[in-house]
């Protein structure tokens, strides 16, 4: 396994693994991120974006992007199915918070859509923060 920074090249094969993990879903109709919002993290300089590869192929990735002075977020943290339960994702997590930790970050947080990943964070440390309620109105 080798965790790498993503580049513009992988944009295809990981937007690929973005549109079709349901966890990443805003909701029932809308894809994840726009293409356009996708690249944009690729190349986010207050940003980090991670690739996970078996050989040549993407297994995963990972996305955290500072936001305030002290303080970012966990944005993506994605392995396909056939991955999940090795370790990646919590690899992707721990050299996301190495790289938040030499830009001088002291918080950091995540958004969670499902139990799995709340138990991975458990693990890592994260604590349960504010709870939130996703609404949404087409105009």
């Amino acid at each position: 396994m080798r965790i790498r920074k993503a580049r513009l090249s992988d944009f295809k094969a990981l937007y690929k693994i973005g549109k079709v993990t349901p966890e990443l879903r805003v909701s029932e109709k809308e894809v994840f991120m726009t293409p356009a919002d996708f690249k944009f993290a690729i190349r986010n300089k207050n940003g980090l974006f991670l690739v996970a590869q078996e050989g040549k192929t993407v297994v995963g990735f990972g996305y955290c992007a500072i936001e305030g002075p002290d303080y970012a977020a966990m944005i993506y943290d994605v392995v396909i199915p056939s991955f999940r339960g090795c370790g990646i994702g919590g690899t992707l997590l721990r050299e996301k918070e190495k790289w938040l930790k030499k830009k001088g970050i002291k918080t950091v947080y995540s958004l969670v859509t499902n139990p799995k990943m709340a138990k991975i964070l458990s693990h890592l440390k994260y604590r349960r923060g504010k709870t939130l309620i996703w609404m949404e109105k087409k105009l």
